[in-house]
């Protein structure tokens, strides 16, 4: 489908419409091959940084994704619901138009956080490395910000698997070439591998903007008039996304960060494996979710409950179903997985087994979240978020303290079992929609 401007008034809705179930697996076979990619990444890095130099990376990485997604969080979920509802009538924003805004209001959020940074890169008292790490995270938050937005603005027109295609499989490809080229000529740091993955991600950035029209879009697009009032009203109805990407984020980067520096930095790079691979058993709700959040967008637009429902309980069928053969595959072959990695990895077995148990109560809620977004009620799923990460916060850092790993692995488990009850009762709540894969229950 061409980003060029719709003609018709007759035109029909510009989201994608593939069946759930086949867009789905398209999008589980490109994110496939990300996580072999990522893996492949995850075990040449392990074996040249050893489990110290990771876990140093991985903090570094996980401030400048932070940044990078809190810059994009202001218009990248809303402009996938205005792009999958949008009516092409005359006088009503156009695809290029709402592509501009977005990217306008991205932008200036990129420059604040990358200033906020860099600020405090240079607040007195800072220890050296974290100084390095501040410097370096500012320089990966425009690449993870705009490579993010791509990423929303094609969901819904061009579907999941090319929407996560250029992110999953073309950076990590892009970051090895580098790393390869860097590392046959220099003793590589922590500091220089973070370099390298802001450079693959703004440079695949520019290469699949190009391609998808993006650019073009820009610069073709209608100005505003006046573009105060329109960034006002995106920022208006994009503040509530911020604090779902913060509350969303904070638990997943803020653990390693938190472990390496009140517990041991070792073992914040065994978590940061662990987490990444435990991460499977949540891949496939991840892919479903995409693949759900355009239909429940357009769904819920259109006043039809009933195929709302019928999508979401689809959906928590699929990410159990998937995510349930993910975890036995975890717990038969857990040890050789491990040992990709390198010695050193192996007592991270304890901390995938518990993480997993969080994981599969999460596949099996489904969607919960997002379809709270996709119909409106972003208010609620960002409430229930905050609170369960000040919980999650607070209890891995008194884990983390008692220097244990198998405790911070329990409460990050238990805290995401409560969150998604709470999201999935919240849903039920608001819309009558059951969010569990039960498909002869009826709304």
């Amino acid at each position: 489908m061409s980003l060029s401007e719709p003609t018709s008034t007759r035109e029909t809705p510009l989201v994608v419409d593939v069946p759930l179930a086949r867009s789905a697996v398209r999008g589980l076979l490109v994110r496939s091959v990300g996580l072999a990619l990522g893996f492949f990444s995850a075990a040449v890095l392990a074996r040249t940084l050893g489990a110290e130099g990771l876990g140093a990376y991985q903090g570094t990485l996980a401030l400048g994704v932070i940044g990078g997604g809190l810059a994009a969080a202001i218009t990248e979920r809303p402009t996938t619901r205005r792009l999958a509802t949008l009516d092409p009538v005359v006088g009503k924003p156009t695809v290029a138009a709402e592509i501009q805004v977005a990217h306008v209001a991205a932008g200036l959020a990129v420059i604040a956080v990358v200033l906020g940074l860099l600020v405090a890169s240079v607040v007195p008292g800072v220890p050296d490395a974290w100084r390095a790490a501040l410097r370096v995270a500012a320089l990966i938050t425009p690449g993870a910000a705009l490579l993010s937005l791509r990423q929303w603005i094609a969901l819904p027109l061009r579907g999941v698997a090319a929407s996560i295609a250029p992110e999953q499989i073309a950076a990590p490809i892009l970051f090895l070439v580098l790393l390869g080229a860097v590392s046959t000529r220099f003793l590589v740091r922590a500091e220089v591998v973070a370099v390298l993955y802001a450079l693959a991600t703004m440079v695949v950035w520019i290469v699949a903007a190009w391609r998808l029209g993006v650019l073009a879009a820009i610069r073709r697009a209608r100005r505003p008039t006046r573009w105060l009032p329109v960034l006002v009203d995106r920022v208006r109805e994009g503040r509530p996304f911020v604090g779902l990407t913060t509350w969303g984020l904070l638990p997943v980067y803020a653990t390693i960060p938190i472990v390496a520096a009140l517990g041991d930095v070792a073992d914040a790079g065994r978590f940061a494996v662990a987490q990444q691979v435990a991460g499977l058993v949540g891949v496939p709700l991840q892919i479903v979710s995409l693949a759900a959040m355009p239909r429940c967008a357009r769904l819920h637009a259109e006043g039809d409950d009933v195929g709302l429902a019928k999508v979401v309980r689809l959906a928590c069928g699929l990410s159990l179903g998937l995510g349930g053969l993910c975890a036995l595959v975890l717990a038969i072959g857990i040890e050789p997985i491990l040992a990709v990695f390198g010695p050193g990895f192996a007592a991270a077995a304890q901390l995938v087994a518990v993480l997993v148990a969080g994981q599969l109560v999460n596949a099996a809620l489904g969607p919960n979240g997002p379809t709270l977004q996709m119909i409106g009620r972003e208010h609620d799923a960002r409430r229930i978020e905050a609170a369960t990460t000040v919980v999650r916060l607070v209890a891995v850092a008194v884990a983390a303290s008692a220097g244990s790993a198998v405790a911070v692995a329990g409460v990050v488990a238990a805290t995401t079992v409560a969150r998604n009850v709470a999201l999935t009762v919240t849903l039920h709540h608001r819309s009558g929609i059951l969010a569990l894969p039960l498909p002869w229950v009826r709304t």
